[in-house]
């Protein structure tokens, strides 16, 4: 196989050592397979629901048992990735709480049944704790299906079809860019030799933009009867060059998978103020406030606390649009108070 080989076959023998080693490469990228949750829209999804809950004003009370605006921010991360995140309630020596691994669920339909497998991780060591009380869990979940309300189900889940698609089209694309790529100068079958291509290359490398003046390969300067001059130089470009379908259905699927997370594209296309404020508005109030709301009444629950989560610094961004309301609201009659609660002012 690696034994000699005579001139005449070498450019032909080379060639197809580089198409099977491309054909092999490509078989071995097919068979790895495409992670949905490693794509450009989950991870923006998920950043700006981290990012937004570590903008939260969070009680003392809350950072006092550890959490804090960088854990809470990881809460919303976890919701938006896995669709649920699982703290132990710890009582000594202090009120504090502790994020789990892993967790496993058993007991009976009855939510005071269930029992906790939690386990908790180190750099070199893990922990397990059996049977903790669903009392003393704190269990977030995106959101769940009635017949199975343990399990937290998000939208790489809910959604997975979609999520797949863009994962598998993200990688299709990452294929075609990182296959081989460079350059094809063709030069003649015949009536050379291994010194003269050397050369060759070693003006083209030290040319450094300037013209060289070399032979041609064809024997005058047209060739045929149209006259046309022989363009025998022209160097032919081989490498990257994904089908105009294939961006069209990644940018559908980017779209599809974060208005699954309830955030429209427009919040990241080039538009108006009008149009990025309104999608932040929907961002807003309809995907930061719910989850949060779910947190406080999880929180306020198992801990025995008046838990209230503040977003002012977000809701600053809309000032204006909720003062108009507010006036709009006075005016048709409505009472100063309801109107600022309605409005976000109180």
């Amino acid at each position: 196989m690696f034994g000699l080989r005579r001139k005449s076959e070498k450019r032909q023998v080379d060639a197809t050592d580089v198409i099977v080693q491309q054909i092999q490469s490509q078989a071995n990228n097919q068979n790895a397979a495409a992670v949905p949750g490693a794509t450009a829209a989950v991870e923006i999804a998920s950043g700006i629901i981290q990012r937004a809950f570590m903008s939260a004003r969070l009680d003392g009370v809350l950072q006092d048992i550890g959490l804090n605006q960088a854990v809470f921010g990881s809460i919303g991360r976890a919701l938006a990735r896995r669709g649920e995140c699982v703290f132990m309630i710890r009582n000594r020596p202090n009120l504090s709480i502790v994020a789990a691994n892993t967790h496993d669920i058993r007991g009976g339909y009855e939510v005071d049944t269930w029992r906790y497998d939690l386990t908790f991780q180190g750099p070199s060591k893990s922990l397990t704790i059996r049977g903790v009380r669903s009392q003393d869990v704190l269990h977030f979940r995106w959101s769940y299906d009635l017949s199975t309300p343990w399990v937290g189900v998000g939208p790489l889940q809910s959604a997975s079809l979609d999520a797949r698609l863009l994962g598998a089209v993200v990688k299709g694309l990452g294929d075609e860019c990182l296959s081989p790529s460079g350059a094809f100068l063709p030069v003649p079958k015949t009536g050379g030799d291994d010194q003269s291509v050397a050369l060759l290359k070693g003006d083209i490398k030290a040319a450094g933009g300037s013209i060289l003046l070399v032979e041609s390969m064809s024997d005058a300067w047209q060739s045929g009867g149209s006259g046309q001059v022989n363009h025998d130089w022209t160097v032919r470009r081989f490498g990257a060059d994904p089908p105009d379908s294939l961006l069209k259905v990644y940018r559908q699927a980017h779209n599809a998978v974060l208005e699954a997370y309830g955030l429209s594209s427009a919040l990241l296309a080039d538009s108006t103020g009008t149009g990025s404020r309104e999608s932040w508005r929907i961002a807003l109030f309809g995907l930061i406030n719910p989850l949060a709301k779910m947190i406080q009444s999880e929180l306020s629950e198992k801990l025995g606390l008046d838990v209230n989560l503040e977003f002012d610094e977000l809701r600053a961004s809309d000032l204006q649009g909720r003062a108009r309301g507010f006036k709009a609201l006075v005016e048709g009659g409505m009472s100063v108070e309801r109107a600022l609660q309605v409005s976000g002012f109180g």
